[in-house]
């Protein structure tokens, strides 16, 4: 008898696995750190991942498929807009900024216990990867 899936109070067709991944670091975070005016400049908008950040996308992506995520993974968005809750799909990832992704578990760890809000909302490294599953209680 599977004792876990007996154990959680809501049916699994009402709950999304969200996968949640920060950028790796990009020339911006790097000029940012050194001096925060520089974020605002226009050569820095679409900013290439600098060396460190290459690495870590190397090594997010090794960890993710030793996760299998790419077999489990249904949708792959970049913008954490009000479309993406109503999908269909049961396993998503969110690639975004890291601002944009402690907004979105600003809003969802509303009425978690205060430590495990705290922890969940702590802020993204780069090419951190965070998992979280959302259950809709209605």
């Amino acid at each position: 008898m599977d004792t876990t899936a007996a154990q959680f109070p809501y049916p699994w067709q009402r709950c999304k696995l969200i996968h949640l991944v920060r950028h790796g670091q990009a020339m911006h975070n790097v000029e940012g750190d050194i001096n925060r005016e520089a974020l605002l400049s226009p050569h820095l908008f679409d900013a290439e991942l600098s060396p460190l950040g290459l690495q870590q996308v190397s090594k997010l992506r090794k960890e993710a498929h030793a996760r299998g995520l790419r077999r489990r993974v249904d949708l792959v968005v970049t913008s954490p807009l009000y479309r993406l809750w109503t999908r269909p799909e049961q396993e998503i990832a969110i690639v975004s900024h890291g601002i944009i992704l402690q907004h979105i578990l600003y809003v969802l760890g509303n009425d978690l216990d205060p430590t495990d809000r705290s922890t969940l909302r702590q802020r993204f490294g780069n090419c951190e990867l965070r998992s979280v599953l959302i259950v809709d209680k209605r």
